[in-house]
């Protein structure tokens, strides 16, 4: 099996009428948490930190994630929605996409755009009780060619040959994850040739997190900030 290398689509101002106003927001959100850090006593730095680099990782999927206490803009449906509709509108007769995501409320928000287009879907999250529906479906279904998971859900116990492509709207804090739920895709079986997509929003927090993988080979999730894995210095980086 050949696995492309991971592709970064980094989003430029010109390419969607709707980024103007995503970066906006993401300054805001980005404003208030630093003033937040600024106010704060020393102690509480590092939560609001790791509150900050949340709620900027949730703009850049879709600013509909974020809480009413920092967006009261109304509904609107992002530049990462709008690519990955349109990677899943292009697909072949005879392709099929996974789309990984860590928050589930932007797969759900994904799940409304798929139904108001009337494409055919199954969904893996950590609520599902019944995970072997799913994705017999999705390899047995020739009309069923999108499949909806939580990168966490569709980590362990999943054997997904029939995916030519597999979009990741986010990126996971620890790498190792995100390996382990792209190999679903190219297990022992499979026969096609996969594509992975990495969608990625330029000059944020995004692309930051990136590089400090890369420098660092960070393996363990920077959430569990008992393991030591980053500095405070490191995880306020991230935030200028």
């Amino acid at each position: 099996v050949i696995i492309a290398p991971y592709v970064a689509y980094l989003l430029e101002t010109h390419e969607f009428a709707y980024f103007k106003e995503e970066q906006v927001v993401y300054d805001h959100v980005r404003k208030v948490f630093n003033k937040a850090m600024k106010d704060g006593t020393s102690g509480r730095v590092s939560s609001i930190a790791l509150e900050a680099l949340l709620r900027l990782r949730q703009a850049c999927v879709s600013v509909n994630l974020l809480p009413s206490t920092l967006y009261k803009g109304g509904r609107q449906i992002s530049s990462k929605m709008q690519i990955a509709l349109g990677q899943i509108e292009q697909l072949g007769k005879d392709d099929k996409l996974i789309v990984f995501s860590q928050f589930v409320q932007a797969l759900e928000e994904l799940e409304d755009y798929l139904q108001e287009r009337d494409i055919a879907y199954v969904t893996l999250y950590g609520t599902t009780t019944d995970r072997e529906t799913p994705v017999s479906v999705f390899q047995q279904d020739a009309d069923v060619k999108v499949f909806l998971s939580s990168i966490k859900a569709g980590g362990v116990g999943l054997n997904l040959t029939a995916a030519d492509y597999v979009l990741l709207l986010d990126d996971w804090w620890n790498p190792a994850v995100e390996a382990q739920a792209f190999s679903r895709a190219h297990r022992i079986g499979q026969k096609r040739n996969v594509e992975v997509v990495r969608l990625v929003c330029k000059d944020t927090v995004e692309e930051k997190i990136l590089a400090l993988q890369e420098s660092k080979q960070q393996t363990a999730d920077v959430f569990n900030m008992s393991g030591g894995k980053l500095t405070n210095e490191e995880l306020l980086n991230l935030l200028r």
